[in-house]
């Protein structure tokens, strides 16, 4: 089993990637069928534990709860330590699913910015996210086939996709 981390600094996300975790992404937010805030003391014991670990403490965090399938996901958001705006979405277990970081124009790499002007000639940068996104690829083998799964923190399976040959398949959402 490896556990994968994708980065990604840009404006948008992929559909494929968020419906492991059944979000969608619409105006700079994750958003799922039932948003509601929380009190960040009311949280699961696991998700505070990761708050703690992400913002160093829970003071002046906000937090939502929405129920997506039979799953719960939270999104705390606050002020990381360098003063720039963080956030994290996380099932009940704690595990993060994707953890959001504000950054500034200037980290980004040369040829992103580069790219960027080319694509949005005259455009002025407003803002910057690293975005990172965790899941786990899995690679099984039951007589001389070997299966690829994609599976989310919160558990759920995507993409349970057998290759004849027993290559692996570069297909499949996140």
């Amino acid at each position: 089993m490896k556990f994968r981390t994708t980065h990604i600094v840009a404006v948008g996300l992929t559909a494929a990637l968020l419906s492991t975790a059944g979000l969608a992404y619409r105006s700079g937010r994750l958003f799922g069928d039932d948003e509601t805030p929380i009190d960040v003391t009311k949280l699961p014991a696991a998700v505070q534990a990761t708050a703690k670990t992400v913002f160093g403490k829970l003071d002046g965090l906000k937090a939502t709860q929405e129920k997506n399938g039979n799953t719960l996901i939270f999104e705390v958001e606050g002020k990381g330590k360098d003063g720039m705006d963080v956030s994290f979405t996380c099932p009940e277990n704690g595990m993060v699913y994707e953890l959001e970081h504000a950054v500034a124009a200037s980290a980004l790499p040369a040829d992103a910015t580069k790219n960027l002007q080319a694509k949005f000639p005259g455009a002025t940068m407003v803002s910057a996210t690293a975005v990172e996104m965790h899941y786990f690829e899995v690679k099984m083998q039951k007589d001389g086939k070997t299966s690829h799964a994609v599976v989310g923190v919160s558990g759920r399976v995507q993409d349970d996709e057998e290759d004849e040959e027993g290559e692996e398949s570069e297909e499949g959402g996140r």
